[in-house]
């Protein structure tokens, strides 16, 4: 596959997986307790929405990106490195807001974090730093 094709693909990936984190983590922080029934059932919709859609956008962005790299052996490059720790940091954040996610839809008594009120701000902070790692490879 040629480089532009595995870079368009890894792009339409990385707006579904942060439209994805984004949603799952607004929704969050803005949850109430408790919730009624159409609350669940919405959480419910959120949860199949984060594993077949965001989930595998995960995957399929991880797996273009380290394609992208090793075909443009990019994997000395300083800027990848630290592109890398946000973008590790991120795919972790998706964890930990999967699983608020998954007890949250559990249990509509359940009280959530009061961290996650602070999360669509850091995603917001971290997918431009990454945009602008990607895009002008400053060193």
């Amino acid at each position: 596959m040629t480089y532009l094709w595995l870079k368009a693909f890894h792009v339409a990936c990385v707006l579904l997986f942060v439209g994805g984190i984004f949603t799952t983590a607004l929704t969050l922080s803005g949850l109430e307790t408790p919730r009624d029934a159409a609350r669940m059932a919405g959480l419910q919709r959120l949860r199949l929405w984060d594993r077949y859609v965001t989930g595998l956008a995960l995957l399929a962005l991880w797996g273009l990106g380290i394609a992208m790299a090793v075909q443009a052996d990019w994997f000395a490059a300083p800027w990848l490195s630290v592109k890398l720790v946000v973008v590790i940091a991120l795919s972790g954040l998706h964890g930990a807001l999967t699983g608020n996610l998954r007890k949250a839809a559990a249990d509509p008594a359940r009280a959530l974090p009061r961290y996650l009120r602070a999360v669509p701000a850091l995603i917001a902070v971290s997918v431009a730093g990454v945009a602008v790692l990607a895009v002008a490879k400053p060193f």
